[in-house]
C-alpha cells in the first residue's frame, strides 16, 4: 500500500509540477497584458460577451471526488493527495526524481536534505567493498532523513548487467541472465530465480529492480540480445508478464525496459538511435 501511494504521489507531483508552471505563465502573461493596457491611451473596445457554457462543456466527475474511480492507482489517489496538499513545491519538484546514488554517504545527506529526491539508483560502485550489513545500514539512514519513503532501485537483469551480485558479499555467483535459466530449466527456473533475487534485493533495503528486459531482437547479433529473453515475441511476452506477477507478489516493483524498437538498435550509451522502420513493423515485432 505504502508503495502504492508513494508512486501516486509521484503522478501527482508531476502533475502538482505542471499546475505550477500554467499559474506562473498565465500571472506573467496577466502582469503583461495588464502593463500593456496602462500604457495605451486608446479606449478599450467593449467586450464581446461570451457564450454560457453549455452542460456538454463542463467537467465530468465520476462521483463526489474529484479523481476517477477506474484507474490503475485510483484507491491510493485520496491518501497521495492527503500527502502532497502537505508538500512545499519545492518538495514536490524533488519528489520526481530518481537520482544516481552519490559517491559518498555526505552528499546523499545534503541532498536528501537540501533538494528532498523521491529516490536513487544504485550501481556497481555503490555495493564494492561493502557488506549487506553496511548497505542495510546506509539504505536505512538515509529513509530516516527523509519525510517521505524513497525508491531505492538497482539494475540486477541477471547475466550482464549485475550490480549487487557481481560481489561475493552478497552472492556466492552472479545471477545468470534469463535466457540461460530458460535454456536451463524452462520457466521455473526463471521464476525461482527471481523470487531469489527479490528477496536478495529486498534484505538489504532496495525496493526497486530496473527489471525484466522487454525489447525483442530479431537477431542474434543485435546489441540488446544477450540481455534480452530471445527473438520469439510471444515467448519474451510470457517471461515478463509472469515475472512482473512474481515480484509484485514479492514486494518489489518492476520497470520494463527499454523502449519499442530498441532490440535490434544501437548502444544509446555511445551514441543517439535513429529507427527508420515503418510503424506496421514495430506492430509486427515490438508489440507483442
Amino acid at each position: 500500500m505504502k508503495k502504492k501511494v508513494l508512486i501516486a504521489c509521484f503522478a501527482l507531483a508531476l502533475a502538482a509540477g505542471g499546475v505550477v508552471a500554467w499559474y506562473q505563465l498565465s500571472h506573467l502573461n496577466n502582469e503583461g497584458a495588464q502593463q500593456k493596457v496602462s500604457n495605451d491611451t486608446t479606449p478599450a473596445a467593449t467586450p464581446t460577451p461570451t457564450p454560457a457554457a453549455s452542460d456538454d462543456d463542463q467537467p465530468k466527475k465520476t462521483n463526489d471526488s474529484t479523481w476517477p474511480t477506474d484507474e490503475l492507482f485510483s484507491a491510493q489517489y485520496a491518501r497521495a493527495t492527503e500527502i502532497l496538499n502537505k508538500m512545499s513545491t519545492e518538495e514536490k519538484v524533488g519528489q520526481v526524481f530518481l537520482a544516481r546514488y552519490p559517491e559518498t554517504q555526505a552528499e546523499v545527506q545534503k541532498e536528501i536534505s537540501a533538494y528532498y529526491p523521491g529516490g536513487y539508483v544504485m550501481f556497481g560502485r555503490d555495493f564494492a567493498d561493502q557488506t549487506k550489513s553496511s548497505v542495510i545500514a546506509r539504505i536505512d539512514d538515509n529513509q530516516s532523513r527523509s519525510k517521505q519513503p524513497m525508491i531505492f532501485g538497482v539494475d540486477e537483469e541477471g547475466g550482464t548487467v549485475v550490480r549487487v551480485s557481481a560481489y561475493r558479499a552478497f552472492r556466492a555467483v552472479k545471477f545468470w541472465s534469463p535466457q540461460a535459466l530458460y535454456e536451463k530449466g524452462g520457466m521455473n527456473l526463471v521464476l525461482s530465480d527471481a523470487r531469489e533475487k527479490d528477496t536478495l534485493l529486498k534484505s538489504l533495503g532496495l525496493n526497486l529492480n530496473l527489471a525484466p528486459v522487454a525489447d525483442l531482437p530479431t537477431y542474434k547479433g543485435s546489441f540488446m540480445y544477450a540481455r534480452s529473453f530471445g527473438t520469439d515475441a510471444q515467448l519474451t511476452s510470457n517471461y515478463v508478464s509472469q515475472v512482473v506477477a512474481k515480484m509484485k507478489a514479492d514486494g518489489l516493483s518492476s520497470t520494463l525496459k527499454h523502449f519499442p524498437g530498441y532490440g535490434d538498435n544501437v548502444d544509446t550509451h555511445t551514441g543517439i538511435a535513429v529507427d527508420k522502420r515503418d510503424c506496421a513493423r514495430f506492430e509486427a515485432a515490438d508489440f507483442a
